[in-house]
């Protein structure tokens, strides 16, 4: 399979409108509460007697830092942010990680879905949201659009993830919704264990009437499909249960998340914000799990997301080419994206 590069140029805009009677009845509120709901997205709202009427575009993400060294570290123009999806055979990076779903539907295709994967989550969310995406009646329906499938088809997703319709916190839970069954198990830094049964559930939607948005929910039956929280890869290693393949993500947040997606990042300190060579320590310790895992299991497919405003671009380059480099010394197959970026294969002192 040829490597393919996506790219649009163009920023597409939708338009919606939410009725005044679903809101707060105080303006500044309702306006509040909308900018809230629609987080992802940049919004222009007019007012009319009856209704606000909204027009949303998805946000690029760079309004936390200047990003422009990370972008010519790695050969990616700036009206590329919020489009840029490499994929290769085997592997996928971006930059928002809206395009992940996209990029693996593409990988995958003509595969045939196994019956039980696991997914290793490493990531400092759990991008388990309600992507603006309905299901009823056996057709999947673009909330923000209203184009409707009766699948999650490569067309279907891309035009869902150029209108904003799954956004960054929603990309697994549009993931998951291909699969049978399957386990995810999930890294994140200073977690408490949690494990719970996952099943996918249609919901309403709190201010757009008459669509069940699609989404996941957490029950106490571990047996179809699960959910495993932990902050220790070996935890990961030791838990793994009857997978037939592994799709591998990595959110370069994991490593560090200093901006968290705020504007008041410094004030709030909400974000953890490691320095590159802890990083390196972490990203080598879970290389090294990986290959064991990948002895056990198949890792298939690797996607790998940048997340501007998240990952400080100051380490795009050299926490990246790290971490590719590492993974390839463990046996997990990036190759093309080491060739991509013109990184030779050589592990990094």
């Amino acid at each position: 399979m040829f490597l393919k590069r996506l790219l649009m140029m163009k920023r597409n805009k939708t338009t919606i409108s939410i009725l005044k009677s679903v809101l707060p009845n105080d303006m500044q509120m309702a306006y509040d509460y909308l900018y809230d709901y629609f987080n992802g997205f940049d919004i222009e709202i007019k007012e009319n007697q009856s209704s606000y009427n909204l027009c949303l575009s998805k946000s690029d993400f760079n309004y936390c830092e200047d990003l422009s060294e990370g972008l010519h570290q790695l050969g990616i123009e700036a009206n590329e942010i919020t489009d840029y999806c490499y994929i290769t055979n085997n592997s996928c990076i971006c930059l928002s990680e809206n395009w992940l779903p996209y990029g693996w539907r593409v990988i995958a295709e003509a595969d045939s879905i196994p019956q039980r994967t696991a997914i290793i989550h490493i990531d400092d969310h759990s991008d388990l949201m309600q992507p603006f995406i309905s299901f009823d009646s056996g057709e999947f329906r673009n909330i923000l659009t209203n184009q409707t499938s009766s699948t999650l088809n490569i067309h279907f997703l891309k035009q869902a993830i150029d209108t904003g319709a799954i956004t960054i916190g929603s990309m697994l839970t549009t993931m998951v919704y291909s699969l049978q069954s399957f386990n995810i198990y999930h890294l994140k830094r200073n977690a408490s264990y949690f494990r719970a049964g996952i099943a996918k559930r249609t919901f309403s939607d709190d201010i757009i009437p008459n669509f069940n948005r699609i989404g996941i929910e957490f029950n106490d039956e571990i047996n179809d499909s699960s959910y495993f929280l932990t902050s220790s890869i070996s935890d990961i290693m030791y838990g793994l249960s009857g997978e037939e393949q592994c799709i591998l993500h990595i959110d370069m947040d994991y490593f560090n998340n200093r901006y968290n997606g705020s504007t008041s990042w410094k004030q709030d300190r909400i974000g953890n914000d490691y320095s590159l060579s802890e990083q390196k320590n972490r990203m080598r310790e879970i290389a090294t799990y990986l290959k064991k895992i990948n002895s056990i299991i198949p890792i298939k497919y690797v996607l790998i997301g940048v997340s501007p405003s998240f990952y400080p671009s100051e380490y795009w380059k050299d926490g990246l080419r790290f971490l590719l480099n590492e993974l390839s010394n463990s046996t997990i197959n990036v190759q093309e994206l080491l060739c991509h970026f013109g990184w030779d294969k050589k592990h990094e002192k």
